[in-house]
């Protein structure tokens, strides 16, 4: 029987070595499915489009420093940005997508690159 040293005192348990590897465990399992979950929604391509579509958009708005239009090219740039990030998707080699136009399946797609609008 283990002995564990607490805050209120000195106590024994029974067992607790195993439930806390399940516990450490189930919290790594629940990590990796975060992060699977993560990169599911956002990956790496569309990160990028991102970062070089608000670029251009802040260089655009420091060539129009004086005028009136700035910053409309800011915040439409930023939101066309996040449409990107949020838009490009990746399958990768065993993933398929399933194409739908206006409610009627059109075909699978993928393995690639391919947008969700």
């Amino acid at each position: 029987m283990p002995i564990v040293i607490t805050p209120r005192g000195v106590g024994f348990t029974r067992d607790s070595g195993s439930e806390s590897a399940a516990g450490a465990s189930q919290r790594r399992q629940k990590a990796r499915d975060a992060g699977a979950d993560a990169r599911r929604i956002v990956n790496g391509v569309s990160v990028a489009a991102m970062i070089i579509i608000d670029a251009v958009g802040i260089g655009v708005a420091i060539a129009l420093d004086r005028m009136p239009a700035t910053p409309i090219a800011i915040v439409g740039t930023l939101l066309l940005g996040f449409y990107a990030l949020f838009s490009i998707k990746v399958a990768r080699q065993w993933e398929r997508a399933v194409v739908l136009r206006f409610g009627r399946f059109i075909g699978l797609k993928g393995p690639g690159l391919f947008l969700v609008v």
